[in-house]
């Protein structure tokens, strides 16, 4: 049975030592079952048991923003990652040249989630936990684990 190593990442980062970012870790079997106990500590340290592991890698949510606009319906060849920057630019502050959205699945709703964040952030987590060895499979943001009220 394979094993996904969940690692969080924890306040700020510091690209000159990666392996000094602090994070908080989970293994969890391929069903979402926990193996054990969330760790906290070094990203150096929680690194060592990402060989031969999927990981998944949960990023601030708070350096995100999550939209759940209402997209057209694209005919030919238009792709939704085409369209997707320039239906949110009303709503954003930031020229979208320097955001990477990332698209949801549509659910049975019109709508469809989105989250935005800085491309230089997120460059930023890439290299931190490739250069720790831990090379992320997905990232997602932490606040999309919590519950809905």
């Amino acid at each position: 049975m394979s094993e996904i190593l969940v690692l969080r990442l924890l306040g700020s980062i510091d690209s000159a030592a990666p392996t000094e970012t602090s994070v908080q870790w989970l293994l969890v079997d391929t069903h979402g079952a926990r193996l054990g106990t969330v760790l906290q500590g070094r990203l150096g340290d929680a690194a060592m048991l990402a060989q031969s592991r999927k990981i998944i890698a949960l990023v601030p949510g708070t350096e995100t923003l999550a939209l759940n606009p209402v997209l057209p319906a694209l005919k030919g060849n238009t792709k939704l990652s085409q369209v997707v920057p320039y239906a949110l630019e009303d709503q954003l502050a930031v020229d979208i040249d320097e955001l990477h959205f990332a698209i949801g699945k549509r659910a049975k709703s019109a709508n469809t989630p989105v989250i935005v964040a800085s491309k230089n952030l997120m460059k930023t987590w890439i290299s931190i936990l490739t250069a720790a060895g831990a090379q992320p499979d997905a990232l997602n943001t932490d606040t999309s684990l919590l519950p809905l009220t």
